[in-house]
């Protein structure tokens, strides 16, 4: 039997840092749709290692959320992908996903710092979630 992962219902993205009339709310209906938004505020982000701070909730049909925060640098820096960040952390948290910018040992340290409970709920939202 196939693992039917539960589907994304809206994203709310909330940029909390840059220009005052920018600084909103924005409700859309797929990750997709909100990498868009995050790419057009993008346009007015700081570049050169600055960012703005960027709130975002991902509801899923079950009724499942995950919340985080998304540091939103120039668009000519970065291409946003609200999927990939996600994805990136909780993989991290998980123990499944060693970044190539950190030694073994750096990671296992960092790794260190989340309890067991905490590594369980990263997996289990990897393996419940379609993070797309």
């Amino acid at each position: 039997m196939k693992n039917v992962k539960e589907t994304v219902m809206n994203v709310v993205v909330e940029r909390l840092e840059g220009l005052h009339e920018e600084c909103i709310e924005i409700k859309v209906n797929s990750i997709k749709s909100a990498n868009k938004v995050l790419a057009k505020l993008a346009k007015t982000a700081p570049t050169g290692g600055a960012y703005d701070k960027t709130k975002f909730t991902i509801r899923f049909r079950d009724g499942g959320e995950y919340t985080g925060r998304y540091d939103l640098v120039h668009i000519s820096e970065e291409q946003p992908n609200l999927q990939k960040h996600v994805t990136a952390h909780l993989e991290f948290i998980a123990g499944v996903a060693h970044p190539s910018h950190m030694t073994e040992d750096e990671y296992r340290q960092h790794l260190d710092l989340y309890n067991e409970a905490t590594k369980k709920e990263a997996q289990e939202f990897l393996q419940t979630y379609e993070i797309a």
